[in-house]
């Protein structure tokens, strides 16, 4: 990265580059499972869909921007309930719902600093732990989510029965 890409929040009016970006997530998350619908195929109902989740739960969207280039984003849930768990007792915590960089600037950093930037803004809002979900695939996430300090929590294991 030549120069550290700037970041800040989304603003009204900015919704369809986001759209842009989520897009090219879900071409980057394809290759590595099956079931993830095509790239062209999210369109305004899945910005709406993640839009009402980061109101129903204090949520942000950070854009990182290269002079006027969106290069990456994340979702910030800030405040989301724990499962109503009969052995657990109720609680709350943040939730990195998406993080996406750009396949230019992977490996420079990037994902670091916007990771960071959403541990700022989750602290800052009173969370006590932040989670975020990853494709067992998906190795390059995996190893920065691992570099930033997240730990596994709960795994999932999943059989095909065909």
């Amino acid at each position: 990265m030549n120069a550290v890409p700037s970041m800040r929040l989304m603003r009204a009016g900015e919704e369809e580059r986001l759209l842009t970006l989520m897009r090219g997530l879900q071409a980057a998350l394809g290759p590595m499972f099956d079931r993830m619908h095509a790239p062209e195929d999210i369109g305004r109902w899945y910005l709406d869909l993640m839009l009402a989740e980061c109101a129903a739960h204090k949520g942000v969207v950070l854009i990182a921007e290269d002079r006027d280039e969106w290069v990456g984003y994340a979702i910030l849930l800030k405040d989301v309930p724990s499962d109503d768990e009969p052995d657990e007792i109720a609680y709350s915590y943040a939730y990195l719902a998406e993080l996406y960089v750009d396949a230019r600037l992977r490996g420079e950093g990037l994902g670091q600093l916007m990771i960071a930037q959403c541990e700022r803004l989750a602290r800052e809002a009173g969370a006590r732990w932040l989670r975020v979900t990853s494709l067992a695939a998906n190795v390059g996430a995996m190893r920065l989510y691992r570099r930033a300090g997240f730990r596994d929590h709960l795994v999932t294991l999943e059989k095909p029965l065909n």
